[in-house]
């Protein structure tokens, strides 16, 4: 919803100040914690030169009117006294301590500067203070505190460190099962098959990928699926089965991906996309896009990673509060695969 022209002045210079809090260093704390204390300048100077059909307060509005025109804490004296029970949720004595610091980074700047818990509290207080005079509530754009902070570093941390043992464990059972897929020869190979340059060039791929598994896997039945994955002659391949090739040599990037494609067909199938429907006239890229399956967990987990690495100081901290309750969720999940990967045995006989 777009703010009432009344609100739009005070809630610009308060986004603009939330918007320098997530993105930029501390050293940026002075000019956002001045920023704040003009925003919360802004809220109470409007609340009191707002027609009384706009406002529900207890003096007039020749009162309201005549105090807007003094210091800061007449402007707080006037709130109080108009707003009464409106401004219960609202730390007024915190507002004006904050302003005094203000005061002392404004007028001696050099070498001054203010702590990021103060500036996340100041922020928290203007925006309880925007939305209880002006009705306005952004509050959804709140600062994480040092607390929250903390807890989503070490979520991140957790998942970055789950995926590392995911790979780990991947990698471990494939030395069990199909050595031939570490060989540096097949991996370069995968990284030959990555590199997309074009249709003239599938046909080579084709062949290349034909080539590694003939190479690599030792396994009949294991062998032979990864073959059917890909149609080796492009005159007859439908377009499905042209991407399910491209999906395929994209996977072979990370070879943990063609591992785990492997592990859920054949090793560990419960709860995976039967590989049965898995071949090449049908779309294979569910397999990435599903996170029941377990390469498309791992998929969904490094992306998650990735765009939470990338994107926390321009996200907002709802978006970042809730995706941290999701990252803990693919810590459990991708924890519980490496678990049961490190618990694999090769079965008697092969």
């Amino acid at each position: 919803m777009q703010p009432s022209p009344w609100q739009r002045g005070p809630a610009e210079i308060l986004e603009a100040a939330l918007h320098m809090l997530r993105g930029q260093p501390s050293s940026s704390n002075r000019l956002t914690f001045i920023l704040l204390d003009l925003a919360a300048e802004a809220v109470f100077r409007t609340y009191l030169t707002l027609p009384d059909d706009l406002v529900d307060s207890a003096i007039s509005y020749k009162e309201r009117k005549m105090a807007s025109r003094g210091s800061f804490h007449n402007l707080v004296a006037a709130t109080r006294s108009g707003a009464g029970e409106r401004l219960s949720h609202v730390d007024l004595p915190e507002i004006e301590y904050f302003h005094s610091m203000r005061n002392t980074l404004y007028h001696y700047a050099g070498g001054i500067t203010v702590g990021t818990d103060d500036v996340s509290r100041y922020a928290s207080s203007v925006l309880q203070l925007l939305h209880e005079l002006l009705g306005l509530d952004l509050r959804d754009e709140a600062p994480l505190d040092q607390e929250e902070l903390r807890r989503v570093g070490a979520s991140v941390k957790a998942l970055d460190a789950a995926i590392q043992s995911l790979r780990h464990h991947t990698k471990l059972v494939i030395e069990k099962a199909e050595p031939g897929l570490l060989m540096p020869s097949v991996i370069h190979g995968f990284e030959l098959l990555s590199d997309d340059s074009g249709v003239q060039n599938l046909h080579r791929q084709l062949r290349s990928y034909a080539e590694l598994m003939e190479q690599a896997v030792v396994h009949p039945h294991a062998k032979r699926w990864l073959l059917e994955l890909v149609e080796p002659y492009l005159e007859f391949a439908s377009d499905t089965a042209i991407a399910n090739a491209r999906f395929l040599f994209a996977l072979c990037r990370d070879p943990v991906n063609i591992y785990l494609l492997y592990i859920g067909a054949f090793l560990l199938p419960e709860g995976n996309i039967d590989r049965g429907y898995l071949y090449s006239s049908q779309d294979i890229s569910i397999v990435e896009d599903e996170d029941e399956h377990i390469l498309g967990l791992y998929s969904k987990a490094k992306d998650l990673l990735r765009w939470v690495k990338e994107g926390t100081a321009r996200v907002s901290p709802e978006i970042l509060r809730v995706f941290s309750d999701q990252i803990d969720m693919y810590v459990d999940r991708v924890n519980e695969l490496a678990a049961r990967l490190s618990a694999w045995t090769m079965p008697e006989g092969g």
